[in-house]
């Protein structure tokens, strides 16, 4: 058997073997040789003065450090969940606040466009307005008459709901009586609206952006303090139909201007001012957000029809009074005179 040696030799910090195989060994396995393994000793880290001040103390105190160190941790988490649950709730009470100010806005605003909706959809039922819209159709020059009855009942439109646009426009896009300025003849189509509502046949509610150009060629009554810019407005679009044919005739449209001092009142109640959009467009600036008002005919309102303080064109007057005659009233009213009992 071979044999091997094995000596040591110690240095401050290193340790060195060196092994030393028998010649037999070697010629077996020329790859065995004699060859140092060194290896440094390993030194323990030395601990940190804070571990080891804690490690020092009796244990009482080791007992009295732990409690306090979990009071403080319970202290700074509770106070840290505490300013987040209260910092998440009011970001959320500000977000349903807001969300509610612009619903009541939003209601505010539809109000009027209903208003106008309503007001135009009975109207295109009026004979006037059928006869006029057929005349155009046919390629027949109107009456003065049916003209003028046209232009009143447009003109008593706009007073009535305190509006600035009250237009008939034939099937051809052409304004046949406006309440304005005489525009007879001028094609009316904006956004292209009125061609949609003469190809579907419904009603349409919308909003847009009016031109000051425009405004001036309509010539509307408007209010003092607005500016020389551009302006919102809201539209409605009525289909005129002829009553035996249902076939489409022309469209009513009513426009208003919305009036800034409008979006004070349904903002009161929340203590704030805060609208849809701003009612005058900023110089250089053409970025408008609109709300979607657009409804066809038909759909059911999901919020109940607003109280209307504009009075109803047609009434039935009351029955008048029967009469009697001057005895019989003054039997009537005459008093029993008092009798006692037997």
């Amino acid at each position: 058997m071979g044999s091997f040696f094995i000596s040591f030799n110690r240095y401050p910090g290193l340790c060195t073997m060196t092994i030393d195989l028998h010649p037999r060994l070697k010629a077996q396995d020329p790859a065995l040789e004699t060859r140092p393994i060194s290896d440094r000793t390993s030194h323990p880290a030395s601990p940190s003065p804070l571990w080891q001040w804690f490690e020092n103390l009796p244990v009482k105190r080791k007992q009295l450090v732990g409690l306090l160190a979990s009071e403080a941790i319970s202290i700074v988490g509770l106070v840290g969940v505490g300013s987040w649950l209260i910092v998440a709730g009011g970001r959320t009470q500000l977000l349903n606040q807001a969300r509610s100010e612009l619903a009541i806005a939003q209601v505010h605003y539809d109000i009027k466009i209903d208003q106008m909706g309503f007001g135009f959809r009975g109207q295109s039922d009026n004979a006037a307005i059928i006869e006029a819209a057929k005349a155009a159709a046919e390629d027949r020059a109107l009456t003065p008459e049916i003209r003028e009855r046209v232009k009143q009942i447009l003109r008593n439109e706009i007073q009535a709901r305190n509006i600035e646009y009250a237009t008939l426009v034939g099937a051809d896009s052409r304004i046949i009586a406006n309440a304005n300025a005489d525009r007879t003849g001028e094609e009316f189509n904006p956004n292209n609206w009125v061609a949609q509502v003469l190809n579907n046949p419904r009603q349409l509610k919308t909003s847009a952006i009016v031109t000051r150009a425009e405004l001036q060629r309509e010539s509307p009554p408007l209010p003092d303090g607005l500016p020389d810019a551009d302006l919102p407005i809201r539209y409605t679009f009525t289909p005129v139909r002829d009553p035996q044919t249902q076939a489409v005739l022309g469209v009513l449209v009513s426009g208003d201007l919305v009036k800034s001092p409008s979006w004070k009142k349904p903002s009161n109640g929340f203590k704030a001012d805060i609208a849809p959009f701003t009612a005058t467009n900023p110089p250089g600036n053409t970025a408008w957000s609109l709300p979607s008002t657009t409804i066809p005919e038909g759909l059911p309102s999901q919020l109940p029809t607003p109280r209307s303080p504009i009075p109803a064109y047609s009434q039935t007057p009351r029955p008048p009074r029967a009469k009697s005659s001057p005895g019989a009233s003054a039997s009537a009213t005459k008093p029993t005179p008092w009798q006692p009992k037997p």
